[in-house]
């Protein structure tokens, strides 16, 4: 194995990811995400990847969460699980719900030339593209 450095300038996908992971905490707006709710016909029961501030159910997964700091370490079996993923979960959060059969509303950006698109071409799903985010 060998280690190589590429330029910003040359790596950009790569660049704008490790921007957009420390440019902060984003959510979904309220009235966005109770259209997709909708939509979806599907009222979830678990915000598996959430935080004091701005979960959007009572039952959630995060830190100082009553139920656990990783959604990825609860069992997803008979939940409706509301998964907005931080970016370098999703594909974590893709497989999880293939391997336990789960139900997810999985909000994720509209990237469809990187790795989670094909994983998501490998499971039931619907997708519905909106601009849903705001920064926290």
């Amino acid at each position: 194995m060998r280690a190589t450095h590429i330029s910003g300038i040359k790596n950009t996908r790569a660049d704008a990811l490790s921007r957009l992971e420390r440019a902060g905490d984003y959510e979904v707006r309220a009235e966005e995400l109770l259209e997709i709710l909708k939509i979806a016909q599907r009222t979830p029961t678990l915000d598996a990847f959430a935080a004091s501030h701005n979960h959007k159910l009572e039952r959630w997964c995060g830190i100082n969460s009553p139920i656990a700091e990783d959604g990825l370490m609860v069992p997803w079996k008979g939940e409706v699980v509301l998964a907005h993923p931080p970016v370098p979960l999703i594909v974590s959060t893709i497989q999880k719900a293939k391997r336990e059969k789960a139900q997810v509303i999985l909000l994720l950006p509209n990237w469809r030339d990187l790795n989670w698109d094909t994983l998501l071409k490998s499971i039931p799903h619907r997708s519905w593209d909106r601009k849903l985010q705001k920064e926290g």
